[in-house]
């Protein structure tokens, strides 16, 4: 079973799919390799990190 974020993930792709959406605006989960919001976009933006998850990333 995949855990909580990676079944939202899942779900939503999966209805973008469904309702054949043109552009949908993501925001990664924590990132990296494995990160279920990894995809090949076609644009994308950069913003400043926070700290909110200091006590994950280090």
């Amino acid at each position: 079973m995949p855990n909580y974020f990676r079944f939202l993930a899942l779900l939503a792709f999966k209805i973008f799919a469904a309702e054949q959406v043109d552009v949908a605006i993501m925001e990664v989960g924590l990132g990296g390799k494995y990160d279920a919001t990894n995809v090949e976009p076609i644009v994308c933006g950069i913003t400043s990190l926070g700290y909110d998850h200091m006590e994950i990333l280090g």
